[in-house]
């Protein structure tokens, strides 16, 4: 993620998460923008989860174990994120001006109203970790035109045998020979493109 962080370092825009759990993967984001670009007061950091697990699960998404509704909830990881947020606050220059928000919910549910109540919000970089195919093709779609020329949008299981979902939602809206994915040499789930 460090490495995604540092591609968008001359991007505006803020940081969307969709598919957060226990809030490693934020954090993380928010922690290398309060150490890389402690005064860029205009990058938030946005999660967006259910905090409930799979809400629903498509013929799409395959038939691995790993993929039924409810896998992937974490009880108390949302109440562990909020207060994570606040010592993060504490301890970051300018932490009085809120860098971390999270969106609880289905985000077919919460991403548009999410939209409509922040009209300002450029998105530099999209990660999904959604895993699923009728959210990220939801999202996709959705958020589309909040993505600038330059910006990243990355996926955590792009070409990946259990989550066959979120590469049928990509090659849908987008068509995957339209888009050059790359990957991180060290890395072997994260696929990105520039858009």
């Amino acid at each position: 993620r460090y490495e995604l962080f540092k591609l968008i370092r001359d991007v505006s825009g803020s940081v969307l998460e969709f598919g957060v759990m226990g809030g490693q993967g934020l954090m993380s984001m928010a922690q290398f923008s309060a150490i890389l670009e402690p005064t860029n007061l205009n990058r938030e950091i946005i999660g967006f989860d259910t905090f409930e697990g799979f809400p629903s699960v498509s013929k799409k998404d395959g038939t691995s174990t790993v993929v039924k509704k409810g896998m992937y909830r974490v009880d108390g990881s949302y109440e562990r994120l909020i207060k994570a947020i606040k010592l993060y606050d504490a301890n970051r220059f300018i932490g009085h001006v809120n860098k971390v928000s999270i969106v609880k919910g289905d985000v077919k549910n919460t991403l548009p109203d999410y939209l409509n109540a922040n009209p300002h919000l450029v998105a530099a970089l999209v990660y999904f970790d959604l895993d699923l195919y009728e959210p990220t093709k939801f999202v996709l779609k959705t958020i589309l035109e909040r993505i600038p020329q330059g910006a990243i949008v990355a996926f955590d299981e792009v070409n990946h045998r259990s989550f066959p979902g979120e590469t049928l939602a990509l090659s849908e809206v987008l068509g995957i020979d339209k888009i050059k994915l790359q990957r991180i040499p060290f890395c072997s789930r994260i696929s990105y493109f520039i858009r």
